[in-house]
Order: C-alpha cells, then structure tokens, then sequence
C-alpha cells in the first residue's frame, strides 16, 4: 500500500505541475490558492511555518479554512443550485410522461 500511495504521490505533483502553468494572473492565484490549501491540510505545514516564521500561529491552517470557506462557498453554492434545478426539471418531464427512458422504453 505505501508503494502505491507514494506513486499516487508523484502523480499528483506531476498532474498539479501541468494543471496549474502559471501563464496568467488567474492560473497564479488559483496555483497558490492550491498550495496554501495543501500545506494547510498537513500537520506539517503549521510546524514547518511556525519553525520558520515565529508570527502568526497555525496561519497556513486558518488561511485554509478561510479559503474553504468563504471563496469556496460560492461555487458550492452553484454547485448544488445547478444540481437542484437539474432534479426539478428531470422530476417535471417524468411527472408529464415526457421522459419515458426511466420505464425502459426507447425515445
């Protein structure tokens, strides 16, 4: 398992390097958005932070958690805004007879 685990690893690093070129200002915001969030989310961030800067006590943490929660939220929201209105329509058309698919039949 920690054979496979340290692939997936270097895997992800290499798909992360590809994925996020910073080629524009987006690109870069969204890279280190990406990078504050992974060194939030390992416990050795915070020691390796607090070690180096002795300022702001578990920053990387709380600067996660701010992410996630409020940049984040809204396209949570969207998300599931999305997905609602998908369900409604779905529900509507099958309600009517419209959509006979889920019955097995063809068109």
């Amino acid at each position: 398992d920690a054979t496979m685990f340290s692939l997936l690893a270097f895997f992800i690093a290499s798909a992360s390097y590809r994925a996020f070129r910073a080629r524009t200002l987006e690109a870069t915001l969204l890279l280190v958005a990406a990078l504050i969030v992974m060194i939030g989310n390992a416990p050795i961030g915070d020691f390796i932070w607090n070690k180096i800067m002795p300022f702001g006590d578990n920053l990387p943490s709380t600067v996660r958690q701010w992410i996630l929660e409020n940049p984040n939220l809204s396209s949570r929201r969207g998300v599931i805004l999305g997905v609602s209105l998908g369900i409604i329509s779905q529900s509507i058309r099958i309600i009517l007879g419209i959509e006979r698919s889920y019955l097995g039949g063809g068109d």
